[in-house]
Order: C-alpha cells, then structure tokens, then sequence
C-alpha cells in the first residue's frame, strides 16, 4: 500500500497533474460504455419479457372441481394452467409443451398418479420438471413412494388452495 502511494505521490509531482494520466483510461471506460449498451439494451428488454411470462402448472386432476378451484383461487391467476383429466391426455401434453411444474393427483381413472410419475421422470425430456403429489392417501408408504419416484412434494387432500400455492412458489422458487 506504502509503495503504491509512493508511485502516485512521484507521478504527480513528474506531471504535475494526473488528468493528463487518466486520459486514456477514461476513453478505454467510455469505449467499453458504448460498446456494452446494445447488450444491456437487451438485457432489460428480456427482464421485461420475463416478467411478463406466467410459469406453466401442468395440473393432471380428474375432479374438475380441483381444477377450479385451482383456477378461480385468486394467486392463481400467476400462473398459466394446462389441464389433463388422464395420464393418457397429460403425455400427450407433455410431448407438446413442457410445463414448469406438474401437480398430479394419485388417482387418475386410466392410470395410478404413481404410476404416471415414474413415466415421467424416466423421460429424459421431462424428467427435471417438479411435481407435486396430491393425494387422499396419508399413507407413509404411499408417501414415501411418491417422493422416490420423484416428487418433489405431497400434499393430501382436502386441498387448500392457500397452502397449494405457496407450495407452488417454493417449488418453483418464486
């Protein structure tokens, strides 16, 4: 620190000034200025963008009642739902549009919920999407199954909506 003092103090007394010294700097700082602001241009314009955009909830429910529940809870409305009322139609969804979250009921007319989560995690195109269980089993076992296979939550039924989303923001770290 003492030397670097010392190399300023006998700079300035050589030039006098050391504006003369920082001349080049501040070109080289104004250069770099404009040659970064097209970028930080787009780098707001995609903040922008991005806050715009809803996180899309795959909601896999065959009660439709869930499902509007989901939808008319008022948090909601923060989130783009898809909804697929078989494991059938929520493959077909997923090899469509690749949500960034699933919540998948356990019990599903053409499928067992646990069942279908191993589909999807043993798919390399969707295995890193989250999944929340939610079940009228309290079971430990079933539980414990369904957080193997994947699951990243479990909620049991009678479902609060409150509770679903916040669950859904921590999830997706919102």
């Amino acid at each position: 620190m003492r030397q670097a003092r010392e190399f300023c103090d006998d700079l300035m007394a050589k030039s006098g000034s050391a504006r003369p010294l920082l001349a080049p700097l501040t070109e080289w700082k104004s250069a770099v200025n404009e040659g970064l602001q097209p970028h930080l241009q787009a780098i707001r314009k995609l903040q922008e963008l991005s806050a715009s955009v809803k996180p899309c909830i795959l909601l896999i429910e065959n009660d439709v009642a869930q499902k509007n529940l989901l939808e008319t809870y008022p948090g909601g409305a923060n989130y783009d739902l898809e909804w697929a009322s078989t494991a059938e139609a929520a493959l077909r969804m997923l090899s469509r549009r690749m949500p960034d979250l699933i919540i998948l009921d356990s019990n599903l007319p053409d499928s067992s919920g646990l069942e279908l989560l191993q589909k999807i995690k043993s798919s390399k195109s969707c295995q890193s999407i989250p999944v929340i269980v939610v079940s009228s089993h309290s079971e430990r076992s079933v539980v414990i199954d369904a957080i193997r296979f994947g699951a990243k939550s479990y909620i049991v039924k009678p479902i609060d909506p409150a509770s679903l989303l916040k669950r859904v923001a921590a999830v997706l770290k919102i």
